[in-house]
């Protein structure tokens, strides 16, 4: 037995993935879990007119500032408006007033949100518990995809527990609708490829779920380009199916889109407010300028070089989280230990040659960004 056998060996015999990956993202958590902590950006000492008390444990930024400013005050709105039924509909704090928002998953109208409200009426705990429910899960579906393709399950460990962490996901946790895009889409994808193995009630739920919370919290934009991969994804599934026969293909295809229609018609109602929000707004057709201001400009070899370290390791030129970080970032990057893996993978790759000349065209970038830096 090797020693990548014996490692995987271990892990289960320690209680099963889920739990050592549950424990491991406890320990993380604990200081929100056994502290009391929440997940802020900063103090409101500002807004308060009090003085300037230095906190050293903490890093406060201003740059997410829509945490305090729109998306408490949005859920104080859902948890304490007045309204005649369980949801609040109108806000009467704003000017002429204005009809509530309830996507993002900040709103009791979506079914986990509504089930963290009954736990916590505080807007501060709310959110943190839904970014960090939202995270957990993230490597929960990983690992179970993981186990679906056939991965041993030390790999989907390493790699759920690596994509519950990342610096997207904790970049973001002041912004719970941006990791929700990537958590949901790994739910989907999970569902599609366990509905592409066993077509039972149990996977076209997960599909189903997974599509009706993708829309009901993520952030709308980056909903329509996984829309694009998983479409892509299930058309891959469908066409390895073709072997099995027509029937069965079109059984798969069929439980498939039954699946995404029921998560959209759940989200429907959600969704026709907010076409009648939208066709109210100035800013129904904006210029183009708006999309591609996040596409990277890389002009010369120097800023294709920043945008690589940036996206590997952005540490070299300061902590990203704090306010001072020299360059504009994101939270787009991945961590050293994925590059060690990417490179160790490609370099065991014996099945496909180029592997090899990929992972030394890899070291030698990452060598000579090292000593330009």
């Amino acid at each position: 037995m090797s020693i990548y056998q014996q490692i995987s060996t271990l892990v289960l015999r320690t209680g099963g993935v889920l739990v050592a990956y549950s424990l491991l993202f406890i320990s993380l958590s604990s200081p929100f879990l056994l502290h009391g902590e929440v997940i802020a950006p900063y103090r409101q000492l500002i807004e308060l007119g009090s003085s300037d008390i230095a906190d050293i444990q903490h890093i406060e930024n201003r740059k997410f500032s829509d945490y305090v400013t729109a998306y408490i005050p949005a859920i104080t709105e859902h948890f304490s408006g007045a309204r005649s039924g369980w949801l609040t509909l109108w806000s009467n704090n704003n000017e002429m007033g204005r009809p509530v928002n309830h996507i993002a998953g900040l709103s009791p109208a979506y079914l986990p949100s509504w089930l963290i409200a009954r736990f916590t009426p505080d807007p501060w705990r709310f959110i943190t518990a839904l970014s960090l429910f939202t995270c957990f899960l993230s490597g929960i579906f990983l690992i179970l995809f993981s186990r679906e393709i056939g991965l041993s399950p030390l790999a989907g460990f390493i790699a759920g527990s690596i994509f519950a962490t990342s610096p997207l996901f904790m970049y973001w946790l002041t912004f719970p609708m941006f990791p929700a895009v990537w958590t949901w889409a790994a739910g989907a994808l999970w569902g599609i490829a366990r509905l592409a193995k066993k077509a039972d009630l149990v996977s076209w739920a997960i599909l189903a779920f997974s599509i009706y919370s993708l829309l009901m919290t993520a952030y709308p934009q980056p909903v329509v380009y996984h829309a694009y991969l998983l479409t892509g994804y299930g058309l891959y599934l469908a066409y390895c199916k073709r072997h099995s026969g027509w029937i069965v293909t079109g059984r798969f295809l069929a439980l498939s889109a039954s699946a995404l229609i029921a998560g959209i018609a759940t989200a429907l109602p959600v969704y026709i407010d907010l076409a009648h929000i939208a066709a109210e707004s100035a800013r129904i057709a904006p210029d183009p300028s708006f999309f591609t201001v996040v596409l990277p400009e890389i002009a010369s070899l120097t800023e294709g070089l920043r945008f690589f370290v940036l996206g590997t390791m952005p540490e070299l030129f300061g902590n990203p989280v704090r306010p001072d970080f020299p360059y504009p970032y994101d939270g787009l990057s991945i961590t050293p230990l994925v590059v060690f893996f990417s490179i160790i993978a490609l370099l065991v790759s014996y099945r496909q040659t180029w592997g090899w000349w990929l992972a030394i065209v890899l070291l030698f970038i990452l060598a000579f960004v090292l000593l330009i830096i």
